[in-house]
């Protein structure tokens, strides 16, 4: 559900006033980026990671942000208060724009802000630990947030019906991502998590900036195979923070119960 307000193309409006033009190559050919955040009180310690991913994301497709970074954040708050919130979570999308054969970009970008309420996943996750499935699959560009998840969405049916959380992508031995989330195997005293051919995720980069952990942090390549020797596992995401990961498919991970450095990352982590 989205906040009744949103901003498209240099003015608030009504959201459902918002009319994408059908030329738009957002549309006619998916050329589109993303990005998602929380504000807590209209505030976000990371959110300069944030706007640099956005930005990294536009350059990497040759799109051009029409509004600065800080304009993009002064916008976002501002759209909390026009919706009488303080505490939400904020999406940006960035097409090509209208396009007039349908495939060449116009000269200028088009940007969409929207606001949704906070929505945290269900404890039991965190409590009892979510499952995985797996899927042979590897995303175009995996280092740019675009909104492409069609690979996920097809399977969205075999989620609900498995009662997994999330898709597993390896292109059949390499392990990658999840379709929304990165993830980590906590392995022979040591935290693993895939170097390459992901997206940098945010709160994977806090992780990884966290001092002070019983065990290092390895970024490392990551095999099918591994998982069966795993001890723990755990994704990361803005929405989901840390959370862990108990099996994937018909295995087992580790014990088949919440692992003690998972649930320290979660304490560290899991407060914002």
């Amino acid at each position: 559900m989205f906040y009744p307000i949103a901003y498209y193309q240099n003015q608030f409006l009504p959201i459902s006033k918002v009319h994408i033009h059908p030329t738009d190559l957002g549309v006619q050919r998916g050329y589109s980026i993303f990005d998602f955040f929380k504000l807590i009180n209209f505030e976000n310690p990371w959110l300069d990671w944030y706007m640099e991913r956005l930005t990294n994301s536009a350059k990497t497709v040759g799109l051009t942000l029409q509004l600065s970074e800080d304009h993009i954040k002064q916008i976002s708050a501002d759209l909390l208060r026009r919706n009488d919130v303080v505490d939400g979570n904020i999406k940006i999308i960035v097409s090509a724009g209208n396009s007039t054969d349908g495939y060449r970009p116009s000269s200028e970008s088009s940007i969409l802000i929207m606001a949704m309420p906070l929505q945290a996943p269900s404890i039991s996750y965190y409590n009892l630990g979510a499952h995985l499935i797996l899927a042979n699959y590897k995303r175009d560009m995996p280092n740019v947030k675009t909104t492409n998840y069609l690979k996920s969405a097809m399977l969205a049916n075999r989620l609900s019906a498995e009662e997994a959380i999330d898709v597993l992508y390896h292109d059949g031995e390499k392990i990658s991502e999840t379709s929304r989330c990165n993830f980590f195997l906590v392995q022979n005293h040591q935290i693993i998590t895939p170097k390459k051919g992901i997206l940098q995720g945010i709160t994977r980069r806090r992780v990884l900036n966290l001092e002070g952990l019983r065990f290092p942090i390895i970024e490392s390549d990551l095999f099918v195979s591994d998982l069966k020797h795993a001890n723990e596992a755990f994704i990361t995401s803005t929405t989901k923070g840390v959370m862990p990961v108990i099996s994937i498919d018909e295995l087992n991970i580790g014990d088949g119960k919440v692992g003690p450095m998972t649930k320290e990352l979660m304490a560290k982590i899991n407060t914002f």
